[in-house]
């Protein structure tokens, strides 16, 4: 997988899969305890959508400083 490819998973995908999982949260909650506020929904997606964007962030970061440090080790020593 080259480097924005990666970027793009942690960025993209990550924080939309999270989305999903909030929404399914979201449903399970409402079939236990019926209907609901807004409210409920707002905090499941904020929760959920808030820890994807930052698992996300920190995959995006690491993938480009083990990218740097990959690079550093080439140059040092060779291909």
């Amino acid at each position: 997988m080259t480097r924005n490819k990666a970027i793009a998973a942690y960025l993209i995908c990550l924080p939309a899969l999270c989305g999903v999982f909030g929404l399914l949260f979201y449903a399970v909650y409402r079939l236990i305890n019926g209907n609901d506020s807004m409210f409920i929904f707002v905090i499941m997606m904020t929760v959920w959508g808030g820890f994807g964007i930052s698992v996300g962030a920190y995959g995006a970061f690491q993938t480009i400083r083990t990218e740097k440090k990959i690079n550093e080790f080439k140059s040092k020593y060779g291909k």
